[in-house]
């Protein structure tokens, strides 16, 4: 594709690169507990494999010049995971780590 048939509305950093890679990175490890929540919690694996699908939806649509969702992602996922790796014992509970 030439330059001049491009549009630059859809160019992207360098930097809205690394931040789309780390928001893609984040709905993997999240997608992943919940696949290992569902294979260990039988009773929950209905709703937890729900979860993941719609996990599965946003990094399908997920795209580099999505900045309000990868701004979201990176800032609310985090939490999610750490509270789903301590539900699978992977991490101690949230509360129980030192200030």
């Amino acid at each position: 594709m030439s330059h001049k048939n491009r549009d630059a509305s859809k160019a992207w950093t360098p930097d809205d690169e690394d931040s789309f890679s780390e928001a893609r990175d984040i709905l993997l490890a999240l997608a992943s507990i919940y696949t290992h929540l569902a294979n260990i919690e039988v009773a929950d694996s209905e709703d937890l494999r729900s979860e993941r699908l719609g996990v599965i939806r946003e990094l399908k649509a997920l795209h580099v010049n999505d900045h309000h969702d990868i701004s979201r992602i990176r800032k609310d996922y985090p939490a999610r995971i750490t509270e789903l790796r301590w539900r699978a014992g992977f991490e101690q509970s949230p509360d129980q780590l030192a200030p």
